[in-house]
């Protein structure tokens, strides 16, 4: 069932989708009547669950509030199904993890690893994707490179 994100747990699971190019306006506003209609039917071994997002230009964040139902591989199944539905529909490729998002002047950017690895430095904020809860994607989504697994490639 569909809350708005604020109504949805600090605990709540998240799973994060990055995009490989800027998903349009007009897009945005398509995608988000679908993902209502996907949180509004998700279910986790036949029961609703209380479910929310997150979209902008490069993500769509999907939440589970698993306080009270966990959500079941078949769930997360069908998260994955729909979020790919969404991709072939618009072509968007939200499954490259070869992909780097990170923040330059104040915009998200995202670049391939390889390309990546040419402009890093030590200055730079990231998206930290592997996050698991609503609370860490409130506090630690954008980090300082220096925290996150890609500072192996600072020279």
């Amino acid at each position: 069932m569909f809350y708005p994100l604020n109504k949805i747990n600090s605990h709540s699971r998240i799973w994060i989708y990055q995009s490989d190019r800027r998903i349009k306006h007009n897009q945005i506003t398509a995608i988000e009547n679908q993902l209502i209609s996907f949180c509004n039917n998700w279910t986790s071994h036949g029961n609703n669950i209380k479910s929310s997002f997150y979209i902008d230009n490069w993500f769509i964040c999907l939440f589970a509030d698993e306080e009270v139902l966990k959500v079941s591989g078949c769930g997360i199944d069908a998260s994955i199904s729909f979020v790919k539905s969404i991709g072939v529909k618009y072509g968007i490729d939200f499954f490259n993890r070869m992909n780097i998002a990170f923040l330059s002047e104040g915009e998200t950017r995202v670049l391939s690893l390889s390309e990546f690895k040419k402009i890093i430095n030590s200055k730079m904020i990231v998206y930290n994707n592997m996050i698991k809860y609503k609370y860490e994607f409130d506090s630690h989504w954008k980090v300082p490179i220096e925290t996150n697994w890609l500072k192996k490639y600072i020279k």
